[in-house]
């Protein structure tokens, strides 16, 4: 479920205000919960993370921050056209969301996007295969808010729908997925990745194969029109 939102959550890594939006168990590796929501303006996701090692990423390039460490995944479908898709095309999306230095970094990720600037095109490859995105590019209009404990992390998120040409109504249904990486002790690179919907992700050494969407894979997200926070 995807909620409409009467009034924007704020975004400091919090999660009591969330309380009566659905939580969905990311199964795998990684023990996690994850929300989704949106009004006229943003799409927000929230992430509740256990992780002996919260929230590391060595990372220093916004398009590899899936393979350095700790992360957190939005994959999905902008129109419901895209619904019976088996391979990536112009509506679907990827937001990976990550440490980067001393702030939160959102990455937008799109396969097709016959308006992208040549400069934010991205080819990853290893012997055994290559996947290619027209745009991969961080998001500074995005605001991520991030609460880190002993043995877990909150990341909250709110993207503005028009950077991602999606406009979310009571009724819509997309395919989407969500999903967890995870790094080793150092938060130096990934071994684990656990999703929602996806059950085949447990590869963590093939770049291509990690950065790729399998949007056959995913799961349903209904759009809901009830109003869920409070001003």
């Amino acid at each position: 479920v995807v909620r409409r939102l009467a009034a924007p959550p704020r975004i400091d890594g919090d999660a009591g205000d969330w309380t009566d939006v659905p939580a969905q168990d990311i199964v795998g590796a990684s023990r996690a919960t994850f929300r989704l929501a949106y009004d006229n303006a943003n799409l927000y996701a929230l992430f509740a993370v256990e992780d002996d090692s919260p929230w590391r990423n060595g990372g220093k390039d916004a398009g590899g921050l899936f393979k350095t460490g700790d992360a957190v995944d939005l994959q999905f479908a902008v129109d419901a056209s895209a619904n019976d898709a088996s391979s990536p095309g112009a509506t679907h999306r990827r937001l990976v969301v990550a440490p980067m230095g001393e702030r939160a970094a959102c990455v937008l990720m799109r396969p097709v996007d016959p308006g992208a600037d040549p400069g934010t095109a991205r080819v990853y490859r290893s012997p055994i295969g290559e996947r290619r995105f027209d745009r991969v590019a961080q998001l500074e209009r995005a605001v991520v808010g991030v609460r880190v404990e002993a043995q877990r992390y909150v990341v909250e998120l709110a993207v503005p729908l028009s950077e991602l040409g999606f406009a979310p109504s009571a009724g819509l249904c997309v395919r989407g997925d969500a999903g967890v990486i995870a790094s080793d002790a150092d938060g130096l690179r990934d071994v684990a990745r656990s999703y929602w919907s996806n059950p085949a992700t447990n590869l963590v050494n093939d770049l291509p194969s990690e950065a790729g969407l399998e949007p056959a894979a995913w799961g349903v997200w209904a759009c809901d029109p009830a109003a869920a926070i409070a001003p």
